[in-house]
């Protein structure tokens, strides 16, 4: 648990922050540390909707389905709150050194239309559908939910790199691009696999409760 945090901190202050030497952040490890866990109960809710397509609604019942839709609701509040509180210190503190971070991402092309795309898909989308009780336990609802949250996020890692990188008119979204993206689905593909074959899928035996 502590190595998670320290871990993806100075993942984002090595591999993200360092490509703009002239922007930093004190906050910026923890906002991404948090929209990772965020992105893994993402991931933890899709695969769960697909389980329970395979083997039923007694391994994952409305029950668990609800309780995961909480804990995305409650992760898309504090992602959001890191996004605010990141925003908030450049805007309050009066920082124009640090402005051109955010300008850059949020009102110049072609970078924009992908940064307000990310706060409807992983925001604000989940935020409408989550504050409906049932809708936390709808199967194909949580599966949408999952997919955008993401798909959001995925386009939130493009923009904070591209841009940092990138100063042609035109936009990076090539083969190249492509190809890297899929190569680490393949990965994480080959990862989930990899525990499927040496862990059971449910922990418990099926008709027993937990």
């Amino acid at each position: 648990l502590l190595a998670y945090p320290l871990t993806y901190s100075f993942m984002a202050f090595d591999l993200i922050m360092a490509l703009d030497p002239f922007w930093y952040s004190s906050l910026f490890g923890g906002y991404f540390f948090i929209s990772t866990f965020y992105l893994g109960l993402a991931g933890l809710a899709f695969v769960s909707v697909v389980i329970r397509r395979q083997m039923g609604s007694s391994v994952i019942t409305p029950n668990q389905l609800s309780d995961l839709g909480r804990l995305l609701l409650g992760f898309n509040l504090t992602y959001l709150a890191m996004v605010w509180s990141q925003y908030i210190v450049i805007w309050y503190g009066n920082l124009p050194e640090e402005t051109h971070f955010i300008i850059l991402r949020l009102w110049k092309m072609p970078w924009a239309p992908f940064s307000w795309a990310v706060l409807v898909l992983s925001t604000l989308i989940p935020f409408v559908i989550f504050l409906s009780q049932r809708a936390k336990q709808v199967p194909k609802i949580m599966a949408f939910v999952s997919l955008s949250v993401v798909l959001g996020l995925w386009l939130e890692r493009y923009i904070l790199v591209a841009p940092s990188l990138w100063h042609a008119k035109s936009l990076p979204l090539g083969w190249i691009e492509i190809g890297a993206a899929a190569g680490f689905l393949g990965a994480l593909g080959l990862s989930y696999l990899f525990f499927l074959r040496r862990f059971p899928v449910v922990p418990f035996p099926l008709g027993e409760t937990a």
